[in-house]
């Protein structure tokens, strides 16, 4: 992993040779480290070590990216000169007016500086990443159960400069344990999301899906229809991050195709939701900027059930007259920018007290293979998985088959009843979202599995 000086010195090298009217480079380094387990042993274990550069080259109004493993001198040259050679033939984007500069940061100088995060070795380490996963395998194999999932530790390095005056570096660490157990058919999962497998509850996790699993042996069968649900922090993670790739960007706010499109101001919520992107909160995993090298700025979705805003990029800001709001995604994309840092307020009640004031309902651990129905109205589809339970007088009283729903986000998150006041972080897909436990009134399960 590069250090902050050696990261830097390789910026300036590339933008120096560069003959581009601007230039943006781009260092992504990363070690990932996994560990799979499947049928209650180890069968993958994956160490990758990787270090990019990335180089967006601007002339007139033409934009040409390339990218490369070589940061030599001569690779580095030539990654330039290839971006340079793609921005001559590109067509020009009149939309396009310059790469940000330093003027636009909130910090001084627009650099950004942060040391490489002290890593316990023996925690980020292949032995480190087994002992965890012996953990979850004994857990289960001790009340009977068979064990699946996974351990991952990342140690993260992302510096970004341009011939405008950006300057950024941040060095970051991010780890999850997932455990399945499955006992027949039945099965349970549990998550946890951090910065360090040290302190990790992996224990607990592991426990936490065996103790599903055993709950969800012999499941009955309920109809669909409209139910009081209580949704779990990986379930609302998966909604929420669905809502942000469905419209809490400037492209799709812009284009008319997103569910806040001309909205703004008005209550689409209920007055309970309060919804933002904040990487710094202090559960999520930090990225103090973004892949043009803007510091991130906390965007409200929805306060007290307002629409408020979306995320910006320095490309859709420039259309409206903005600021980015420093949520860029390396270029080139044509998806926009997007949240990565979802922070959900939470209430005033434990999770049993959600639960107890449910008279007939279902407890949903999580969702699975979740599609888009209709973006504009914010629907989605999918299934329940390993943990359906169904809610009778305020307690949980069997597992049930798996449920279908079909369901307006929008819609859900008007109906929500009661809040967990703790919050969990779920982080999957490089996206991280601090969430509560819901309990929504009258979600639309529209079919039902036997299985």
């Amino acid at each position: 992993m590069l250090t902050r000086d050696e990261a830097l010195n390789v910026l300036e090298m590339a933008i120096r040779c560069s003959s581009a009217d601007q230039t943006e480079v781009m260092l992504h380094g990363s070690e990932h480290g996994l560990t799979r387990l499947a049928n209650g042993s180890i069968h993958q274990n994956v160490h990758i070590t990787n270090l990019s550069a990335h180089v967006r080259a601007v002339v007139g109004k033409r934009v040409g990216v390339a990218t490369s493993n070589r940061l030599s001198g001569d690779g580095l040259r030539a990654l330039v000169e290839r971006a340079v050679a793609v921005a001559k033939v590109s067509e020009p984007n009149a939309e396009f007016d310059s790469l940000p500069g330093p003027g636009e940061y909130v910090f001084s100088a627009g650099t950004l500086a942060s040391p490489v995060p002290d890593i316990d070795e023996d925690a980020f380490s292949p032995t480190g990443r087994a002992d965890a996963a012996l953990t979850i395998i004994n857990t289960a194999r001790g009340n009977g159960a068979t064990a699946f999932g996974h351990v991952s530790t990342d140690v993260s390095m992302l510096a970004v400069g341009n011939s405008l005056g950006v300057r950024a570096h941040h060095a970051w660490t991010a780890c999850s344990v997932m455990a399945i157990a499955t006992l027949g058919d039945a099965s349970g999962y549990a998550q946890w999301s951090g910065q360090s497998l040290v302190g990790a509850p992996t224990g607990g996790t592991a426990a936490h899906a065996v103790s599903k699993c055993l709950a969800a042996e012999a499941a009955g069968m309920v109809e669909p229809g409209r139910y009081t649900v209580i949704l779990e922090p990986p379930a609302v993670a998966e909604m929420l991050g669905m809502l942000a790739y469905m419209g809490l960007g400037a492209t799709q706010y812009q284009e008319g195709r997103s569910f806040l499109s001309g909205k703004l101001g008005e209550n689409l919520v209920g007055e309970n939701i309060t919804l933002r992107d904040d990487t710094y909160h202090p559960l999520s995993i930090p990225l103090p900027f973004d892949f043009e090298g803007v510091p991130r700025r906390v965007v409200p979705f929805f306060e007290s059930g307002v629409a408020k805003g979306v995320v910006y990029d320095s490309y859709t800001a420039r259309k409206e007259g903005r600021e980015s709001t420093g949520h860029a995604l390396p270029a080139p994309n044509t998806y926009g920018p997007i949240p990565l840092h979802l922070v959900l307020e939470g209430g005033a009640q434990t999770r049993e007290e959600l639960i107890a004031c449910v008279e007939r309902g279902i407890l949903v651990t999580r969702f699975h293979y979740v599609n888009i129905v209709h973006p504009t109205e914010a629907i989605i589809t999918g299934m329940t998985r390993d943990g359906t339970f169904l809610i009778e007088d305020g307690a949980v009283t069997k597992a049930v088959n798996k449920l279908r729903f079909t369901q307006s986000i929008l819609e859900a998150l008007s109906r929500v009843s009661g809040l967990e006041r703790a919050l969990t972080l779920v982080s999957g897909e490089g996206m991280h979202c601090v969430v509560p436990a819901l309990r929504i009134e009258d979600f639309n399960f529209t079919s039902a599995s036997p299985e």
